[in-house]
């Protein structure tokens, strides 16, 4: 564990607008230890993350890390102007939100139609519920544009199961796996799985033999 989160921490080092500021990839320890980065201008050790890395070359008092005690005034500024350079051409680099082509409006209310006759609430409850199929479908459609999905994946079964699944079951304010919890604990989950669905297989293995065949 202590080896990954030295790996995210390096990582946070490398691509911060201070690197240069700092020896980058110092690590400590038998097994590599937590990511340590050295000051070039004062020499101190600084452990942990970027914002500790910020807090002592900004000389901010009071955050548990040493302050820079080669750092004048006028250098400060200057790694201040840094961090606001580099947050300007972040902001002005970041993805734009785009109008979806599906407009619901946002006064109408799913358990509470406008008023009138039951037959005509009910063409219009129809109606919003079918403005938001289609709301649906496009958030779903520009997930697969942005995000250069091969759109053979709608032919997946498990695709079609997993929205099944949330749509049929009352999970109000589920939020899907993100990034990390599906390169690591649903990975190794479903690995895990794999292993003991073959294990019957591999006990026959000894007397029936195996092949492994390859098409490239």
């Amino acid at each position: 564990m202590e080896s990954q989160d030295a790996t995210v921490e390096h990582a946070d080092l490398e691509e911060c607008p201070l690197a240069t500021r700092i020896s980058k990839n110092k690590t400590h320890g038998a097994d590599g230890g937590n990511a340590k980065s050295e000051c070039l201008h004062c020499g101190s050790i600084i452990p942990g993350s970027y914002s500790r890395v910020k807090a002592h070359l900004f000389k901010e008092q009071g955050k548990g890390i040493s302050i820079c005690t080669q750092a004048t005034p006028e250098m400060v500024a200057q790694f201040h102007a840094e961090e606001d350079a580099a947050k300007s051409v972040a902001q002005d680099s970041s993805p734009r939100s785009v109008p979806m082509p599906v407009h619901i409006p946002v006064t109408y209310s799913v358990g509470r139609p406008p008023s009138g006759k039951r037959k005509k609430q009910s063409g219009i409850t129809e109606s919003f519920h079918n403005e938001f199929r289609q709301m649906a479908d496009s958030l779903i459609a520009r997930m697969f544009y942005t995000g250069g999905i091969p759109f053979n994946l709608a032919r997946n079964p498990n695709y079609r199961a997993s929205y099944n699944f949330i749509a049929n079951h009352d999970m109000g304010g589920y939020v899907p796996p993100g990034v990390n919890k599906l390169r690591t604990t649903l990975l190794q989950q479903e690995k895990q799985n794999v292993e003991k669905l073959l294990e019957p297989l591999k006990k026959i293995w000894g007397a029936k033999g195996v092949t492994i065949a390859s098409d490239g």
